[in-house]
């Protein structure tokens, strides 16, 4: 097995220090242990530990979900109109439903999370 260019390493290296995960000294930081256990990257485990230190780990865990899947909206693309002509439509639709969920700020992560929270709200 060959090991990974140095330049890579040390990339890597300097991806988890600026994250907070490793200390400049080399050491692991809070967030490192803990990610340790999280089944997901780095980047989503930050999210989910800074929403819990704000007090709202829910929704961290929320859209750390949701930005670990495939868009949970179609696709809005010409392929999947049944002709060209469509698409303009298609694309308004889902531009309207994306900004349904996004509270105005045109952010992906808050969409998800409001669209959950309506999920939770529909009597089942």
């Amino acid at each position: 097995i060959m090991s990974p260019p140095s330049a890579r390493i040390a990339s890597a290296a300097q991806n988890l220090r600026d994250l907070g995960a490793i200390r400049d000294d080399g050491s692991v930081a809070s967030l490192g242990r803990i990610a340790v256990f999280m089944p997901t990257t780095i980047q989503l485990t930050k999210l989910v530990v800074v929403a819990w230190a704000l007090g709202i780990p829910a929704d961290g865990i929320v859209i750390a979900a949701a930005l670990s899947t495939q868009d949970v909206f179609k696709l809005a693309a010409s392929a999947n109109c049944r002709v060209p002509e469509d698409f303009p439509q298609h694309l308004a639709h889902n531009y309207v439903a994306r900004t349904r969920y996004d509270a105005g700020q045109f952010s992906e992560p808050i969409m998800y999370r409001n669209l959950y929270m309506d999920y939770l709200s529909v009597n089942k």
